[in-house]
């Protein structure tokens, strides 16, 4: 095998073993921008965490799934280590949070649109960024929020 292949093949498996992840920014893209700024209620009370390996940005999650515990079981001190991620609270049903970014992410097993938002409401997390994407439904184009957990309430568009 010719050494000119060497550096590529090994770069190449290096990517394949360890993954390759590329964050693409949305903010402007025409099919999204309008979700920019739109505010959105919470439904349900959600687990706010963050998750080993990935951004140190918080989290919305959906209490009960995987790797998620019930709100019964949220420990009473906080934050708090739960099967590798960390439970900083809770953020109650009728909680708002604003759009503020949107990014593809392509990682070699799988690739799907993240947003996030700034939380608007009263209490611990506000003026604070989390991560929503959870909270929409990937099989679509465009990912849409999902009824049963949010709903919007405006728009600044």
């Amino acid at each position: 095998m010719r050494k000119s292949l060497l550096v590529p093949m090994a770069i190449g498996c290096f990517a394949l073993l360890f993954g390759c992840k590329l964050e693409t920014n949305l903010d402007n893209d025409p099919m999204f921008k309008p979700m920019i700024g739109r505010v959105l209620r919470t439904k349900k009370d959600l687990v706010v965490m963050t998750y080993p390996g990935g951004k140190k940005t918080l989290a919305l999650d959906k209490p009960g799934t995987s790797g998620v515990p019930e709100l019964k079981d949220i420990p009473k001190q906080l934050p708090s280590e739960y099967y590798g991620r960390i439970i900083h609270g809770m953020l109650p049903a009728g909680s708002t949070f604003q759009i503020t970014h949107i990014e593809k992410v392509v990682k070699f097993e799988f690739s799907f649109i993240d947003y996030y938002g700034v939380v608007t409401s009263p209490g611990d997390f506000k003026g604070k960024i989390v991560d929503v994407g959870i909270l929409t439904n990937q099989s679509t184009a465009i990912p849409t929020f999902i009824p049963e957990y949010v709903e919007e309430i405006s728009s600044l568009k």
